[in-house]
């Protein structure tokens, strides 16, 4: 549902700005307006979007690294703090640098994440459906070619993505 959503979105914006400005759009949208103060805010929303979340993303990393890291859980709960926040203020210094010094992160990003999220979203699903029940049920012929439809439809989606964004990419160097 929350896929459904968000692909509502991006194609209402991408068909409105392709209905506005033609074969002139540009990528990612916002730098095919005229600046004003809605695009300011809108840039400002976005950099505060960031900043919020990319802590909660990170917090998985850290959680982990904490774990390889702590030697006791009886240490005092001061010097734990103190670790904690160098780590994950470390955390945060390399992720920025990663971004600021990559040209053209944002074309990595998204070859990583057409490799990825069409794997996870179709491929995988299907996959761990099929061998957790295998054994327990028999699948139709409308079970087998619903099931087949999806991993196609997910391949498609990986070739397609992999290719353009990886294109994409090569291009920027």
């Amino acid at each position: 549902l929350s896929n459904g959503v968000v692909t509502l979105f991006y194609v209402t914006v991408a068909l409105t700005a392709y209905l506005v400005f033609g074969d002139n759009v540009l990528s990612p949208v916002l730098l095919s307006f005229e600046p004003s103060f809605f695009l300011d805010a809108s840039y400002m929303l976005i950099a505060l979007h960031v900043l919020l979340t990319a802590p909660m993303l990170l917090m998985s990393v850290s959680n982990e690294i904490e774990k390889d890291i702590s030697t006791s859980d009886s240490e005092n709960s001061e010097s734990r703090f103190f670790t904690r926040s160098v780590l994950r203020g470390v955390i945060i210094i390399i992720a920025s640098t990663t971004v600021v010094s990559l040209p053209n992160f944002e074309k990595l990003v998204s070859f990583f994440g057409s490799m990825t999220s069409s794997i996870l979203s179709f491929v995988l699903p299907v996959a761990f459906y099929v061998q957790l029940y295998k054994n327990q049920i028999t699948f139709s012929f409308m079970d087998k070619l619903s099931l087949g439809l999806i991993l196609v439809i997910g391949m498609i989606c990986f070739i397609a993505g992999s290719y353009f964004s990886g294109r994409d990419l090569l291009s920027s160097f």
